[in-house]
């Protein structure tokens, strides 16, 4: 995954195996330490712990040294599309992803 670019559909779907098969406890970590491990562990938390994905996006916050307002700030873009969706709808996000996450038109949005 890179830092400033959203993940594509099939790159979030290997992490989420991965996050699966891994054995626990695990360590993940990125180059810096904070955005993709962040959403990584933000994904770890709501899809396969099952915590909400309001508490679940604590794990991308300013004291991990994940700097929102920052370029990498754009996976809030993904997360808030996604949460927007499950609001209205209940969609779990592996249905969502697979079904609406749209990598291209959100950066144009952005």
């Amino acid at each position: 995954m890179r830092t400033m670019v959203l993940p594509s559909r099939s790159t979030v779907e290997s992490l989420l195996q991965h996050l699966r098969e891994m054995p626990k406890p695990m360590l993940v970590h990125c180059k810096s330490g904070a955005d993709r491990t962040g959403l990584a562990i933000t994904l770890y938390r709501h899809v396969i712990r099952g915590e909400s994905i309001e508490d679940a996006r604590a794990s991308l916050h300013w004291s991990y040294g994940h700097l929102a307002f920052s370029k990498a700030g754009i996976v809030h873009d993904m997360l808030d599309a996604y949460a927007a969706d499950r609001a209205l709808t209940g969609i779990p996000f592996e249905a969502w992803l697979r079904e609406r996450y749209d990598p291209a038109t959100m950066r144009e949005k952005s």
